[in-house]
């Protein structure tokens, strides 16, 4: 953890200040945080400076003033995976991004050759099925032998294992009705990707805790103060960020950055099993409740050609898959209802298709006269859908969680062609003022990127103003908690991000820039995080890149 600050109070005075509506971006205001509660104490013009600090004591003792700079309120990341990424980081993953086909083997026979030690795992990433194709099981066997390997494609829902791998998921899994599939030539999506996974991680637990943790801190330095849509696949994965987030609350002073988890119908039924206990050693807190949300999920994605939609891939005859059946979903939305007690429903809903089964089903039961009142809907995405879709989602309050960074998702063509431009429709979600939040889903997982593709999109259905785009990333996401955040107001906790003056400059509206090479991307991605000079979570500085 930084140093604290040794005196109580931070005091701001920006050369510009990012406050609610209507005065959005201002100059000549200044703001006083107390470190001590983790609570912003004033907000006030420059001219009022002398008076304003003079009542809490002397400048020296107990004021510590920050010059110049842009003041914004902490980000919310209201999609992305720490638990998830910090598991595929604790296997030490090898990346394929930007290869093509000839560099892809390449690299499976070197890291083949440099872990000599075949009781490893292999775990590769980002696999561009759009431009490399032709692997299977019997390839990745002839390279690797009798290993357990994975190759994931960069979407996340799909990829390809060897024998030893199918053999020892279809073993476990004898039986089992599973959403997705898991072919005899290694090719694998959905949920199987979560079987695979629990293949590779049986042996591995000991780097995980300091992963999850570091993983949070660096997430910090991205100018992402809170984080949604946590969500755990299995109890003993819940059980193990619930360990980490128990030791954060016992050894800092501000907030577990995770503040919303979700969780599988099947999970939450083994999570009211040993709910009691969790409780008593402290897993759980009083809190529980509005903690914790139930994930279901109605398509997969485009990068696996599984997302549901209604016109075939022009480069393969399907329509994609439904992963959690209606039934599935309406049971496990009773069940949130009357034994979970959760009121938070989130529904992965990519194609045009998945969104349009979901918003039915909402309004089966919005419209039902025993209304479940107190539940709250958000799909996940929401990606391709139709301004009636948009209608409907505005007309029964579902949160919408887009994420700009699948407007780099131009290399779908390959098998959407035109309709790539309406993937993410986000100046025609916010027009019609349905509740969004934005996320990364870790593509890259930056929040000021997010922001950058809404204000540099292409289509004007897309391209959003630096004000909206904040809004999206901050107060509506603090709505949607029902916590005192998100915007830079006296009572809100003190979750703000002091930058560099210029990336007000990088951050507005510009001419067009969606990259498709990676490269353009992180640098971009580096650019902006390097402008990020300080980083106040509940009011403690949890980044600090002054010089």
């Amino acid at each position: 953890m930084l140093n604290e600050t040794s005196q109580q109070f931070i005091h701001f005075a920006p050369d510009s200040i990012f406050l609610p509506y209507p005065e959005r971006f201002k100059s000549g205001v200044e703001v006083l945080v107390d470190t001590n509660s983790g609570f912003i104490t004033e907000v006030f013009e420059s001219s009022k400076r002398g008076e304003i600090l003079k009542t809490y004591g002397s400048q020296n003792e107990n004021v510590s003033t920050i010059s110049g700079g842009l003041l914004l309120p902490g980000l919310t990341d209201a999609h992305m995976h720490p638990l998830f990424y910090s598991m595929l980081n604790s296997l030490d993953p090898i990346s394929l991004k930007g290869m093509n086909k000839s560099e892809v083997l390449n690299s499976f026979k070197k890291e083949n050759t440099d872990n000599p030690d075949l009781q490893k795992a292999l775990l590769f990433l980002d696999l561009d099925s759009s431009s490399v194709s032709g692997i299977d099981a019997k390839l990745l066997d002839d390279i690797f032998g009798n290993r357990k390997v994975c190759v994931y494609d960069a979407s996340f829902h799909s990829g390809i294992v060897t024998s030893p791998v199918i053999s020892a998921i279809r073993h476990a899994t004898q039986d089992q009705t599973i959403p997705g599939f898991l072919k005899d030539d290694g090719n694998f999506a959905e949920a199987y990707g979560f079987e695979v996974f629990s293949v590779l991680c049986a042996d591995n637990q000991n780097k995980l805790y300091e992963t999850i943790e570091k993983s949070l801190w660096q997430t910090f330095s991205t100018g992402t103060t809170t984080i949604h849509d946590l969500l755990a696949f299995s109890l003993d994965s819940l059980k193990i960020i619930l360990e980490v987030r128990k030791k954060w609350r016992t050894k800092y002073k501000f907030d577990f950055p995770v503040t919303r988890f979700y969780l599988r119908h099947k999970v939450a039924l083994e999570l009211m099993e040993v709910y009691r206990d969790w409780l008593d050693c402290g897993l759980l807190t009083d809190d529980a409740r509005n903690i914790f949300g139930m994930k279901l999920f109605a398509d997969g994605s485009f990068g696996s050609r599984t997302a549901h939609i209604s016109e075939q891939y022009t480069d393969c005859p399907t329509c994609g898959l439904i992963f959690d059946t209606d039934e599935d979903i309406n049971d496990a939305i009773f069940y949130a209802d009357s034994d979970f007690e959760s009121y938070s429903i989130a529904l992965h809903a990519i194609g045009d298709e998945g969104i349009k089964r979901i918003l039915e089903i909402i309004k089966q039961i919005k419209d039902h006269p025993y209304d479940h009142t107190d539940q709250i809907f958000r799909i996940e995405h929401f990606e391709l859908p139709s301004k009636e879709m948009i209608e409907t989602a505005k007309k029964y309050n579902v949160h919408v969680v887009p994420q700009p960074n699948f407007l780099l998702d131009l290399k779908y063509k390959d098998r959407l062609a035109k309709r790539v431009d309406a993937i993410c429709p986000l100046s025609d979600i916010s027009d019609a003022e349905v509740p969004m939040m934005f996320g990364t889903d870790g593509m890259p997982e930056s929040m000021l990127y997010a922001i950058y593709l809404s204000t540099h999109a292409r289509e004007s259905c897309q391209r959003l103003a630096l004000e909206q785009a904040l809004h999206y990333s901050s107060e509506s996401a603090a709505i949607f908690e029902g916590e005192r955040k998100g915007t830079i107001e006296v009572g809100q906790k003190a979750d703000l991000i002091l930058a560099d003056h210029s990336l007000f400059d990088d951050l507005k509206p510009g001419e067009a820039d969606i990259p498709l090479e990676w490269s353009a991307v992180q640098s971009k991605v580096d650019h902006l995080h390097g402008k990020i000079k300080m980083v106040l979570k509940s009011g403690q500085k949890v980044y600090d890149n002054q010089i």
